[in-house]
């Protein structure tokens, strides 16, 4: 298949709004007049235009944008979930995506993310943990989907081990039968 026109930011009279194809698919980039070359409309679809295209830059290789995997991610998470897996992956992946973000895959070191993960001193290990898990399965995700060739950080990564509070809650079998001999006798 010979590839398409190169993409190019233009004025849609049409829609009152510069836009771009890219491939088969139609982007409005910023509503407004046809300000071109120094407005602030013309300005803004430049600035989205060139976002747009690093979203796409290097996808199918190692050298895609880490903000464009999580982005591609997250985009799948919010039309296949419908729980709050989507919101908890946006709290969770937000500072990796700030620090990250602008790596490529190729260039993610599992020293690095133990480090991040490591840095967030708000967090408990169980909070960790399934940071880890969430960014793990993205990155896991994105390899299976073809959007880049190899995985940088599963089973590379130590991930922190959950708190695991069931075992600590439960009441011994003795504080148990005080309980219950308690209750028995005051309803009786």
């Amino acid at each position: 298949m010979p590839p398409g026109p190169k993409p190019s930011v233009s004025y849609w009279r049409s829609r009152k709004a510069y836009g771009c194809w890219i491939g088969p698919q139609q982007h409005i980039l910023a509503k407004g007049p046809d300000d071109a070359p120094t407005g602030a409309t013309y300005l803004a679809a430049l600035e989205q235009f060139r976002k747009l295209l690093a979203q796409d830059a290097g996808k199918g290789t190692d050298h895609y944008l880490v903000s464009a995997l999580l982005n591609q991610y997250r985009a799948h998470l919010h039309a296949t979930r419908k729980s709050g897996v989507p919101g908890v992956f946006e709290v969770m992946a937000r500072g990796f995506g700030v620090k990250f973000g602008p790596k490529r895959v190729c260039d993610l070191k599992p020293y690095d993310f133990d480090q991040w993960l490591a840095s967030q001193d708000q967090w408990n290990s169980t909070s960790k943990a399934h940071a880890a898990a969430l960014i793990l399965g993205a990155i896991s995700w994105a390899r299976k989907k073809g959007f880049i060739q190899t995985d940088p950080l599963t089973g590379r990564i130590e991930r922190p081990p959950p708190i695991l509070r069931g075992r600590d809650a439960r009441m011994s079998e003795e504080l148990m039968d005080l309980l219950i001999s308690e209750c028995f006798v005051k309803a009786t």
